[in-house]
């Protein structure tokens, strides 16, 4: 009778410790506010011959905890507070929208603990940016559904109003996943190349390959094309240990450089370098929470 109350007396003992234990690991891994993932991402504007206001549509992913039920419902750029933009973690299309207990459900991806979450934001330019400056945001203010305002530092998004760029080079997007795209390029005349550019490459990851007909990026000057001709751009993705380059939002529009027949130096603009959408295991997560300090 004594051993098993023992048993017992042991038994409880052990599930008290395994409860409060939980609670320190939940406590331990529970995020103060969202973190928001660090994004480069390179938009062409153009607004040449328009017939109506521009919309450029782009992603900001963030993360948070599995229970937060907030949402954000709008932001603002304090550097730019006048720029025109929508923000909604739910889409700007019409479509079926899931309800639970009555209640709009919470979007976002659940791994373990955490919630991968993206709002999705329209810009919209109209004449006035025609001659403008580069737009170059750096900070956010989030508002969110329970009336809390939190501003976070994006990384970049980066608008330049420009022209399209020559079509001397028409691209054409062939494929495209998580860790390779191939983009085909027709070349409208002879001509000769220069150099890829963008005000990021330089901030890629360890891991991304570029090349040009199986020419990495830095050796493509000096190549020549013939009017038919193609070039086969492709990218891809190697693993890095870096779990802070692993989860980096990427979405570029560099420049390739060329000079035409007529010896004039010109660009086209080419879409594509765009990393994976924030969809990551639970350790991922953890790992590149803990990588940027938010544990």
């Amino acid at each position: 009778m004594e051993t098993n109350k023992k048993i017992l007396k042991i038994g409880l003992i052990l599930v008290a410790a395994l409860v409060v234990i939980g609670y320190i690991g939940v406590y331990l891994l529970s995020l103060d506010e969202l973190v928001v993932v660090e994004h480069y991402i390179e938009e062409a504007v153009s607004l040449e011959d328009y017939e109506r206001p521009r919309e450029v549509t782009l992603e900001l992913g963030y993360i948070t905890n599995a229970a937060d039920d907030r949402v954000v419902e709008q932001v603002r750029f304090p550097e730019y507070p006048g720029l025109d933009v929508q923000a909604s973690e739910y889409g700007f299309h019409s479509g079926i929208t899931f309800f639970t207990n009555g209640q709009r459900a919470t979007p976002g991806n659940i791994s373990g603990r955490y919630s991968q979450r993206i709002v999705y934001l329209k810009f919209t330019f109209n004449e006035d940016y025609q001659d403008y400056a580069p737009i170059e945001i750096t900070k956010a203010d989030l508002y969110l559904s329970d009336g809390s305002k939190i501003q976070k530092d994006i990384g970049f998004i980066d608008f330049r109003f420009a022209k399209d760029g020559s079509d001397i080079i028409a691209p054409r997007v062939l494929s495209r996943d998580d860790q390779h795209s191939e983009l085909k390029a027709v070349v409208n005349e002879d001509i000769e190349l220069i150099g890829i550019e963008s005000e990021y490459l330089d901030m890629l990851p360890e891991g991304l390959d570029i090349t040009v007909n199986r020419q990495g990026s830095q050796e493509i000057e000096g190549m020549e094309f013939q009017e038919g001709e193609e070039l086969l751009i492709k990218t891809d993705w190697g693993k890095s240990e870096n779990y802070n380059d692993e989860m980096l939002q990427l979405r570029l529009r560099p420049k390739i450089h060329f000079t035409s027949e007529k010896g004039e130096a010109k660009y086209s603009r080419v879409p594509m370098i765009q990393t994976r959408s924030a969809n990551y295991e639970f350790f991922e997560i953890l790992h590149y929470l803990q990588q940027r300090g938010a544990l």
